[in-house]
This record gives C-alpha cells, sequence and structure tokens, in this order.
C-alpha cells in the first residue's frame, strides 16, 4: 500500500490557498497507482477511526444518500452497510461509484 505523506506547497491567492505543489514522486503515486491512498482518507480512518468506506466518501464529498443513489440503494441500506462489514459485490459497486479502485476501498482486496 502506498500513502502519499509529503507537505505541499502552496500558492495563495487572495489570502486563500489556490494551487498545491506536490513533489512528481507523490504525484505519480497518486495517478498512476490504482491502489494509491490520500493522506486525508488515512487520517479519517486513523484519527476518527472510520471505516475506510466512509473515509473516502467524506474525502471525496459525498453524501450518503447520493453515493446511495449512485449504488442503486436506499440512503438507509447504505447507511448500514458503511456503519457494518459489507461484503466484496458491495465494495466493488461503492469503489465504482466513487470513482476509485477496490483496492483503494478495501485493503485486502488483491484486486
Amino acid at each position: 500500500m502506498n500513502i502519499l505523506t509529503a507537505e505541499p506547497q502552496f500558492i495563495f491567492k487572495d489570502g486563500k490557498p489556490e494551487y498545491a505543489i506536490i513533489p512528481y514522486r507523490d504525484f505519480s503515486i497518486a495517478f498512476e497507482n490504482p491502489s494509491a491512498i490520500p493522506q486525508e482518507v488515512v487520517d479519517l480512518a486513523v484519527r476518527n477511526g472510520m471505516n475506510m468506506l466512509k473515509s473516502w466518501r467524506q474525502h471525496l464529498n459525498i453524501r450518503q444518500s447520493d453515493l446511495a443513489n449512485r449504488i442503486g440503494i436506499t440512503q438507509a441500506a447504505y447507511s448500514k452497510a458503511e456503519k457494518g462489514r459489507p461484503g466484496k459485490d458491495f465494495l466493488m459497486r461503492a469503489a465504482e461509484a466513487m470513482g476509485i479502485s477496490l483496492m483503494q476501498l478495501d485493503l485486502d482486496s488483491e484486486a
């Protein structure tokens, strides 16, 4: 598993971050490696005790109801899955709906 750890440099505009500059190595990990996990997702999982499903959803700023619609289930069913231990089929559908690989969502997955 590759985890992005480099501190980005920021370019500010009107006192707010406009761009982030990261080392090329970290860029290539993030965009060329289907198993890369952004540090923010790791932080949500580790520091806040979230599972990877909830960590990715929050990182991508997707509401439960929106992700449930993408998967084709109710928000209540999605919420139950997020709180429990969803199966591989559900995780595959959730990963596809979020635009990430199964390996990024399910650390035990090999595909």
